[in-house]
């Protein structure tokens, strides 16, 4: 059995107790509270990087302990699961010396596991569906965003669409849920990379950047993309259908793909032209929540893969 150093010791204790504070921060801190559970993962990489991943899994477990003491306990282990994951997987990945983008991409991946196990832990100890009960959570806030909206002076017409417009959203949202939830993990996971590249350097401990300026998704992957809508045409008469369950859950993932792809087009040409990095966030945020700007972005994606608009040194 290796002997463990006194610094190995301090330093793990110290990494610990950060752990905690963050997420007990995560917990009672409103809105500020979801961007401190992005650091959590930080204080694992580093001991990963400075030690070994078997420093980072006593570390994370201790914190966990203390977690479910001073917290529910569903919240100490997911919390703990999910974060936790992806902060050892970074760590493990660095020190193997893997690219950025595989190592954002495992620890999506481990996300998501965390995410489906605490769900079924809910499941099985609580007989709670974690799923079902956020749906009901927002259905019952439901009749509270309308009344806001009949004091804003909206009138009965107006308040009709808009509790059907929130209907359809709610019935995708519970169609679309598995690749939403894939989707999400990767953000997530590439936002707790960015975060843990950016804290990293200020300590110097270098870490590749997120290198996605020359990605080119193959041309092959078109062909899921018009599969999708092929799919969601054929069970269209039945929203419960297999064909259609499976359409609409690639037309998420694949719209998202190609929408990240026209972005890198618009980013190359804009970067090309001189406009201020500043600019062109500002600019990505407006395409992403405008839908027509995002679906004219979305094929200018697709034409990307296909016909090549902008000079890349590889592909994936």
């Amino acid at each position: 059995m290796q002997n463990i150093s006194t610094r190995e010791i301090a330093e793990a204790g110290l990494m610990t107790a950060i752990m905690v504070i963050l997420a007990l921060g995560a917990s009672y801190i409103p809105l500020v509270g979801t961007l401190i559970s992005f650091l959590f993962p930080v204080p694992l990489v580093i001991l990963s990087l400075h030690h070994s991943l078997r420093t980072g899994i006593m570390a994370l477990i201790v914190s966990a302990i203390i977690l479910i003491l001073f917290t529910e306990p569903l919240y100490g282990i997911g919390f703990s699961v999910s974060f936790g994951t992806v902060g050892l997987i970074f760590g493990y990945m660095l020190k193997k010396g893997k690219a950025s983008n595989s190592t954002i991409l495992l620890g999506a991946l481990g996300f998501l596991c965390g995410i489906v196990l605490i769900a079924f832990l809910s499941f099985i100890i609580m007989g709670i569906n974690t799923f079902d009960m956020y749906f009901k959570i927002y259905e019952e806030s439901l009749p509270t965003v309308m009344d806001i909206y009949k004091r804003l002076g909206l009138s009965g017409e107006q308040l009709e669409m808009l509790n059907k417009n929130w209907q359809e959203v709610m019935n995708l949202i519970k169609q679309a849920l598995p690749s939403m939830l894939i989707v999400g993990s990767i953000i997530i996971s590439s936002a707790n990379y960015w975060i843990a590249h950016n804290i990293l350097k200020r300590i110097k401990i270098d870490i590749p950047p997120i290198s996605i300026s020359d990605l080119r998704f193959p041309p092959v992957t078109i062909l899921g993309f018009f599969l999708s809508f092929t799919l969601t045409a054929i069970g269209m008469n039945n929203p419960k259908s297999f064909s259609y369950q499976l359409g609409i859950n690639l037309q998420v993932i694949f719209n998202v793909l190609f929408l990240l792809a026209g972005l890198l087009v618009i980013n190359f040409w804009l970067s090309r032209w001189g406009l201020p990095k500043f600019a062109r966030i500002i600019l990505f945020i407006l395409i992403i929540f405008q839908p027509i700007f995002s679906m004219i972005a979305t094929w200018l994606g697709v034409f990307d893969t296909i016909f090549k608009l902008r000079k890349t040194e590889e592909n994936i």
